[in-house]
């Protein structure tokens, strides 16, 4: 099996809740080995990686729906550096519609990076949307 059907066999393992498909994927050994290697590793990321998504569009999922987020903001803290560690950094995302979903580790998949889990956290709310930060350090 090749890595593009590997990849789009864990995608959607991902995005659809075992309830709908029967026994949870990730018990399985084939999903733990092949999928969840797949996923971004947050540790190596910098915030290179995200500047030149901003303005495009994510996924968050939850049990219940799908909410798109805008990628509004990418700030990196360059002073905080330290040798052969990245700086820290913060991403924005704005969700434009609903009611803002609590703090928590979700997945978050993009169409470039496939998907990651991250810890957001509601941070404030406007009448463009919810927005919703998470730090890296």
């Amino acid at each position: 099996m090749s890595e593009k059907d590997t990849t789009g066999i864990c995608n959607y393992l991902r995005r659809y809740p075992a309830s709908s498909r029967g026994a949870n994927p990730i018990d399985r050994p084939w999903f733990r080995t092949r999928c969840l290697a797949l996923m971004l590793e947050l540790d190596r990321i910098e915030s290179s990686l995200f500047e030149p998504l901003l303005g495009q569009n994510f996924q968050l999922l939850t049990e219940a729906t799908t909410l798109e987020l805008d990628l509004v903001e990418v700030t990196a803290n360059e002073r905080l550096r330290r040798e052969n560690r990245r700086a820290p950094f913060a991403l924005l995302f704005r969700a434009a519609s609903g009611e803002c979903i609590p703090q928590r580790i979700y997945r978050i998949e993009h169409t470039q990076l496939g998907a990651m889990e991250i810890f957001i956290v509601p941070v404030r709310r406007d009448e463009s949307g919810c927005y919703y930060e998470a730090i890296f350090n």
